[in-house]
């Protein structure tokens, strides 16, 4: 088994992120074994993709594996788990399931969800892209959820803020994260720091307005072409929920426009064939752009990137 590194796993996030006394060996050697005895899956190889997230390499195929801490319910994994097969039931383009029991526990206690890896590459960036990926978004809001006897969920928070919630949920950890995670080296950038905190404090959460199925961080990072038929997959639905449509639309236009107003246009047009924004809506648009962003720079200012 390839080992990710050798450091321990840092925290530098949400309570509920993995504990940091735990090194990546111990922790890869559980879940080697966990998948062994649970799946009959065979690791050979583990690469790591982002925080608590891993691909894992076997005889059997590819497959992604989620950690949570166990300090985090197993209801809210399982509910997590429920949203993914309410996608696949409506034959939505996302991660599905490598088992019928993907949610397990560990002998340490961590929960693990697991699902199929998705081959394939990231799309080439550009105006028709952001149209695959506005139809998409808007196809996903016009979504009947909860159906079929499925728990609804609140969403729209980012992953590395807090596991789940909405925006009010988001705009609390931050806060809650700045004044926790204040870097010594501060004294010389308390006016920038204050300047940020205010922001966030004062941030729309948007519970006014009309909520839907919400995927947190539709943009093209969280995007992959199919080697299998060339079809856009959507991944990373941690955080996804019912919560506010219009900062979902937000994050993706604001991403559009960090290259051109063409690619925040091919947006616009093709969402607005599955949905109309209203007037409310509209007159937020702006606060709704920019509010993942802010976030970003919370989570960057606090774990030391920025």
């Amino acid at each position: 088994m390839d080992s990710l590194n050798q450091a321990p796993i840092s925290v530098q996030g949400p309570s509920w992120a993995l504990e940091e006394n735990l090194g990546w060996d111990t922790l890869l050697s559980q879940l080697s074994t966990h998948l062994l005895v649970k799946y009959s899956i065979t690791v050979n190889g583990i690469t790591k993709l982002d925080q608590n997230i891993v691909r894992i390499d076997s005889e059997n195929g590819k497959f992604v594996a989620r950690i949570f801490s166990s300090s985090l319910s197993l209801a809210s994994i399982i509910q997590d788990a429920g949203l993914l097969r309410f996608l696949e039931q409506q034959e939505f383009p996302s991660e599905r399931f490598a088992h019928t029991e993907p949610v397990s526990t560990m002998n340490s206690g961590h929960h693990v969800l697991l699902t199929i890896f998705i081959d394939g590459s990231r799309p080439q960036k550009g105006v028709r892209l952001f149209a695959r990926l506005g139809s998409l978004l808007g196809q996903l809001h016009m979504l009947e959820y909860p159906a079929n006897g499925v728990a609804a969920k609140k969403g729209g928070s980012w992953h590395h803020l807090c596991h789940s919630g909405d925006i009010k949920d988001e705009i609390q950890a931050a806060l809650t994260l700045m004044d926790e995670k204040i870097p010594s080296s501060i004294d010389d950038e308390i006016d920038l720091y204050d300047n940020l905190r205010h922001k966030v404090a004062e941030a729309d959460d948007f519970s006014d307005l009309p909520h839907c199925l919400v995927h947190p961080d539709f943009v093209p990072s969280n995007s992959i072409v199919s080697a299998a038929d060339a079809s856009i997959q959507i991944v990373d639905w941690s955080g996804a929920g019912i919560g506010p449509r219009i900062v979902s639309l937000g994050f993706l236009l604001w991403a559009a426009g960090m290259r051109s107003s063409a690619q925040v246009n091919e947006v616009v047009s093709a969402y607005k064939i599955h949905v109309s924004l209203e007037e409310e809506e509209l007159s937020r648009l702006d606060h709704a752009i920019m509010s993942k962003p802010v976030m970003l720079r919370v989570w960057e200012f606090c774990t030391g990137r920025r």
